[in-house]
């Protein structure tokens, strides 16, 4: 037993390649990428611990920002629908995030806790509304996601839906059933590769109390996500440095030129 976990676990960090980046900079559906968080680390599938919900699931973590096997996820299109024709992701296009292993996928997958499915996230404080994140065995309405602009404003978000969303550029993750953003804080979870840190939907942006439901404040770290890709000559090094491409439609009017910051 303790051999056939050696192996299995071995297996799921042996290194693997991500995909290049297109000639257009952009996210493709079918591309290979790692799903890395601005606080570190990278985004990773644990086949090897069930969660105890409704369903057959399993945890999902934030492990070291290296590309492997449980660190590499596969952009598909949403449960029902078919990719574009043009094959691009845009902010606001409903997606899926798959994880292989032996030929099998793992689907990244949340849904509203209750106390029938005990999706709960163990790193809740107060009243705080926060949910697991888990990976399922079949594509549902509840592994449908969407990229969303870190600017939580009306019109930032209205700029840039319909937009392509770019390689290596931070975003925010939502939950489109629930609309919640993918997240990740400092609870630390022991598992078979060490101390990760625990995954879960939470919208950790503050709400204006002068308008009703509005959030102002930009998204925090832990809600931020970005598609890394890089090509084969790149060392796993290089994946972990990631830049945003800032355009005019990332950016205030009066700051139309294109400008490139790192985060």
């Amino acid at each position: 037993t303790a051999w056939r976990l050696a192996a299995t676990i071995g297996s799921a960090s042996a290194p693997i390649e991500l995909a290049a980046p297109h000639a257009d900079g952009f996210v493709h559906y079918g591309d290979e990428i790692m799903l890395s968080n601005a606080q570190g680390g990278a985004l990773a599938c644990n086949w090897q611990d069930r969660v105890e919900v409704s369903q057959e699931s399993y945890a999902i973590t934030r492990g070291a920002a290296e590309p492997a096997e449980r660190t590499c996820w596969r952009v598909l299109p949403a449960h029902g629908a078919e990719a574009p024709a043009d094959g691009i992701l845009r902010f606001g296009a409903h997606f899926t995030l798959g994880s292989e292993r032996g030929g099998e996928l793992l689907y990244l997958q949340s849904q509203r806790y209750t106390v029938h499915n005990m999706n709960y996230s163990r790193s809740v404080r107060g009243s705080e509304r926060k949910q697991g994140v888990t990976g399922a065995l079949v594509t549902s309405w509840q592994t449908n996601w969407e990229a969303v602009h870190l600017d939580p404003t009306k019109l930032a978000q209205i700029r840039s839906e319909g937009q392509p969303v770019l390689a290596n550029a931070f975003v925010a993750l939502r939950h489109t059933s629930t609309q919640l953003n993918l997240c990740s804080d400092s609870l630390v979870v022991k598992n078979h590769f060490g101390h990760e840190a625990e995954v879960c939907c939470f919208m950790d942006t503050d709400i204006a109390k002068s308008t009703m439901g509005e959030r102002t404040s930009m998204v925090p770290p832990g809600d931020r996500s970005s598609f890394t890709m890089c090509t084969r000559h790149l060392p796993s090094s290089s994946c972990v440095k990631l830049c945003a491409v800032e355009s005019d439609w990332y950016t205030p009017p009066r700051e139309m030129n294109a400008r490139t910051r790192c985060l």
